[in-house]
């Protein structure tokens, strides 16, 4: 009995820490994307510009 409770907090403690990481790493994703999107309407700024003035 003293085994599987501690295989069960070590399984606990291990899906916790993946819990983290995957929510990092969707933070980190939806930032980056969020930075792209910033990006990408500068680009088109730029290009809207350069465009109007011919």
């Amino acid at each position: 009995m003293k085994v599987l409770r501690r295989n069960n907090n070590m399984m606990k403690t291990y899906l916790e820490a993946q819990h983290m990481n995957h929510q990092l790493a969707m933070e980190q994703q939806k930032e980056q994307s969020n930075k792209l999107v910033a990006a990408l309407g500068k680009i088109t700024d730029a290009i809207t510009k350069i465009a109007d003035k011919k």
